[in-house]
């Protein structure tokens, strides 16, 4: 079915292959001619209207084996019935693994030895990541992105593909109930001030606040990033005599996080904060929290 294997020279392992199909010189060469067409032209191409020869093109290891075309030959060898290792076993330079025991594209990111030689790998990644417009992704297993969450080249395939870059959802600040890529968050902070004066005396009180952000990993554990927070004080004078207390300052900074990682949702804290004392002047402070994520 598939010649992946003899159409470039051969690796250490005869079983790291397809079908053992023999394909001549000449049609490497026009295979390479056609692959080239495709490249330059895409759909519009005659290599990619003629089926016949499409076929061809998705069926050598010229197109398991380029970046361009990777996922689409690996969906059309799976879609026609193809053991998912010996087709990523045939990519030149991949590590080694036990391919001929891993059938499917799970039983791949399942096994340690060969997910690493995966992602290792730039074109078999890619392959794998992107087969069958994303089936991978879309399993919503928790198994497998707790792999994909451990190959931070897994994710940064993801967070550049041409599928998942433009669904990026940046500068939210409402919480995001399901699962996602979060890429970054901002825990940003609030402060205001309420007060009178006369000749007498008066009084002026601050209030502070930062806003929390956490988020539930795959294995249902939480990471706060920052936990909500507010404070206050208040200065107090009358003919020539001052009262302090708490905080005048602002006590908190703006912090950005980088995550990268799959994660099953991700909550804001909008901070909020009211200080008073016993005057009728009190203050609140509120504080947005900001997330980037790319829904999955």
């Amino acid at each position: 079915m598939i010649g992946l294997t003899n159409q470039l020279p051969k690796k250490k392992k005869e079983s790291e292959g397809g079908n053992n199909i023999q394909i001549s010189s000449d049609n490497i060469g026009n295979v390479a001619t056609w692959l080239l067409d495709y490249k330059t032209y895409g759909e519009n191409s005659y290599a990619f209207i003629d089926k016949d020869i499409w076929t061809a093109i998705l069926e050598s290891r010229l197109a398991i084996n380029d970046k361009v075309t990777s996922s689409l030959a690996l969906d059309h060898a799976l879609g026609q019935g193809g053991h998912a290792g010996k087709v990523i076993g045939s990519m030149y330079g991949i590590g080694e693994a036990d391919w001929d025991s891993l059938p499917t594209i799970i039983d791949i990111c399942n096994n340690e030895t060969a997910c690493n030689a995966v992602f290792n790998h730039n074109v078999a990644s890619r392959a794998i990541l992107e087969y069958n417009d994303y089936e991978l992704i879309r399993t919503r297993s928790d198994e497998i992105y707790t792999i994909l969450n451990n190959q931070p080249n897994a994710i940064n395939i993801l967070l550049n593909s041409a599928k998942y870059k433009p669904l990026l959802q940046a500068n939210k600040t409402s919480s995001y109930n399901d699962y996602c890529i979060l890429t970054t968050c901002t825990s940003n902070i609030g402060q205001n001030s309420n007060g009178s004066s006369n000749e007498y005396g008066g009084i002026q009180v601050y209030s502070f606040c930062k806003a929390g952000l956490k988020y539930t990993n795959v294995d249902n554990t939480v990471t706060v990033l920052c936990s909500k927070q507010g404070t206050g004080g208040y200065i107090s004078f009358s003919q020539g005599n001052s009262t302090e207390s708490g905080t005048r300052s602002q006590p908190y900074t703006t912090t950005n996080y980088t995550v990268n990682k799959i994660v099953k949702n991700v909550t804001v804290e909008p901070g909020n904060n009211t200080y008073s004392n016993s005057s009728n002047f009190p203050a609140t402070a509120t504080s947005t929290g900001v997330i980037n994520y790319i829904p999955i």
